[in-house]
């Protein structure tokens, strides 16, 4: 560990592998200034909810951290973990409301139903006991804000960004004979997986899908959604013109990313919560220097259409549809706005800007 001036950081979560997280310890990393501690989960299920408090308990003991981080995702266990961290400073990475995330848009609770009103009471204890929340954009910041009734001075906007590691720009042959677009996902509703479908049913009713190649990836663990577009492809005769995979392994996606012309980082699906957040695939293209379409959200700071990305309206198939076949007809324009979008993940969203934005706003002594 290196001696700071700042003391210790610990961050505490529960996928040591999600990209939300890995940004944020690669960003910590990078300043000299601090000695990061990481507390990985190895267990699963509940075994983790006994395994990390035992382990940051022990960390407080033998190493005091001045600041803990509490990453994602920490919603359940951050009652736990408050006992060791009860004194020092406290960060807490929302990144999700989970009020709307349960109400709004999975729809698994009401809004008036005990369980959610449990859940936003002791959400705003969590609040009350942090000392600065983390979110990912300004617009999931004024929502939590509002929702949990805590003071907007308390959240700071780190946008997700990638791990750096695994995605940067690389050279991969191309096909010379098809234009490849490029999309993976989980399937979530902020997606809009539907969208995506829709545009390419409608190029190839229009006959544009021509010289087009849809490569999908996601579903694994879904079974309706893997049928769903299987009967997509089935049905509307497109088997030479979309490959669908379940799911690639992590270390290889930046080879499908590179091997693309155009990627789909979305969200088209037109939700609440897609309406406040830019997708972490979008991210990971942009950091690659790839041309990528996304979703209009509430905060596009730095986002200009044509430039350094393409835009279009969500939860509109024939808009989407429009920007593939630009897209196409454009090729040549877009190395450069793949380039130009590089050079906005490098100045906006890359680690050193996130560095720049946590040694300002929440490693400083002064702001916590």
């Amino acid at each position: 560990y290196r001696k700071s001036n700042w003391g210790r950081a610990g961050l505490c979560y529960r996928d040591p592998e999600y990209v939300r997280s890995l940004a944020l310890i690669g960003a910590l990393r990078r300043d000299e200034n601090v000695a990061l501690t990481v507390i990985r989960n190895h267990r699963r299920g509940v075994l983790r909810y006994v395994e990390v408090p035992l382990k940051l308990a022990w960390v407080r003991l033998t190493r005091s951290p001045d600041i803990f981080f509490v990453g994602f995702r920490g919603h359940e266990v951050f009652w736990l973990l408050y006992p060791s961290m009860a004194g020092k400073k406290i960060v807490f990475d929302e990144f999700i409301n989970l009020h709307d995330w349960l109400v709004n848009e999975h729809r698994r609770l009401r809004a008036d139903s005990l369980v959610a009103r449990l859940i936003d009471r002791y959400m705003k204890w969590v609040h009350s006991r942090s000392d600065l929340i983390l979110s990912d954009t300004e617009a999931h910041a004024r929502l939590s804000a509002k929702t949990y009734e805590t003071c907007r001075s308390k959240f700071v906007a780190v946008p997700v960004g990638t791990d750096e590691r695994t995605f940067y720009p690389r050279e991969r042959a191309r096909r010379s004979d098809r234009f490849e677009v490029f999309f993976f996902g989980n399937m979530l509703p902020l997606h809009g997986m539907s969208v995506i479908l829709e545009s390419i049913e409608s190029l190839a009713e229009t006959r544009r899908i021509h010289g087009i190649h849809f490569s999908l990836v996601g579903g694994r663990g879904n079974p309706q959604a893997i049928r769903r577009i299987s009967d997509f492809i089935e049905t509307n005769r497109l088997g030479s013109s979309v490959t669908h995979l379940d799911w690639v392994p992590y270390q290889d996606l930046p080879d499908h990313i590179a091997s693309a012309d155009l990627c789909l980082g979305g969200p088209f699906g037109n939700t609440g919560q897609a309406r406040r957040v830019v997708t972490g695939k979008t991210y990971q293209f942009l950091a690659m220097g790839k041309s990528t379409i996304i979703g209009a959200v509430e905060d596009l700071t730095g986002f200009e259409d044509k430039h350094n990305c393409l835009i279009v309206e969500q939860g509109a198939p024939e808009l989407l549809a429009d920007a593939i076949e630009w897209a196409f007809e454009h090729r040549d324009r877009l190395e450069g706005i793949g380039s130009h979008g590089l050079a906005l993940f490098e100045s906006h969203f890359s680690q050193h800007a996130q560095q720049q934005t946590l040694r300002r706003l929440v490693l400083d002594p002064l702001s916590l």
